[in-house]
């Protein structure tokens, strides 16, 4: 559910570590939302790293920022809804 977006870091063995959102049975890939655009948190990309630290970093004005965006494009009727579903890498790969 929304209320509960655990972090994570994804990769499938082809592509480097890179930081992701597990959302039902998927996993949202933060790097390439970052690429196009649908998340910003700081003035440089943070989400391309095989960890979390960068985004850490940041602090809780971030953390909270992140949070919200990702409730407002993963609701089922979310105008930017057809740019995110590319992104949503099923578990199972």
């Amino acid at each position: 559910p929304l209320n509960n977006l655990p972090y994570g870091c994804l990769t499938n063995g082809e592509r480097t570590p890179r930081c992701g959102v597990a959302i039902g049975d998927s996993v949202l890939d933060l790097a390439a939302m970052e690429h196009e655009g649908l998340v910003r948190v700081a003035n440089r990309p943070v989400f391309g790293e095989a960890a979390w630290n960068g985004f850490m970093a940041l602090g809780s004005g971030a953390w909270s920022s992140l949070r919200a965006r990702l409730t407002e494009l993963l609701v089922e009727e979310a105008a930017e809804r057809g740019r995110v579903e590319p992104h949503l890498v099923p578990l199972s790969e």
